[in-house]
């Protein structure tokens, strides 16, 4: 395996190139929350940046279906002869099940978050207007 071992078990090419993707996308995502302090202006550019996103998923889909590159056939949804192992699929569905709830808990956090932030931001103008 090379150095982080993803690139080698997904077969996308060097594991620098997976790697370095995956990390510029989420830290996009937080300076993007975190640099802009007009709330409007980061609501506009989160939202754009939510659009790009949706369009980008049928694409990522379809590009190894359409660019017959280094990347092997699609396991799942992939046609005939493909799909994965009976007990790979019970991996697969524990695992998505297990990201579902973690992504819910997250959700969670980050709305109570927020919430105290709304509060604490009431609060300090109500101080400042007495």
């Amino acid at each position: 395996m090379g150095a982080s071992g993803v690139g080698d078990l997904v077969d996308m090419g060097r594991p620098a190139d997976i790697d370095f993707r995956i990390v510029a996308a989420v830290r996009f995502v937080l300076l993007l929350r975190t640099l802009v302090e007009e709330p409007d202006r980061r609501a506009l550019l989160s939202s754009l940046f939510g659009i790009f996103a949706f369009i980008d998923v049928p694409l990522v889909f379809g590009a190894i279906r359409w660019w017959r590159t280094q990347h092997p056939q699609p396991v799942i949804m992939g046609g005939q002869g493909s799909g994965l192992d009976p007990t790979m699929k019970t991996v697969f569905f524990f695992s998505a099940l297990a990201m579902h709830v973690f992504m819910l808990w997250l959700i969670a956090e980050r709305y109570a978050l927020e919430k105290m932030q709304t509060e604490t931001d009431f609060l300090a103008r109500e101080a400042e207007a007495q």
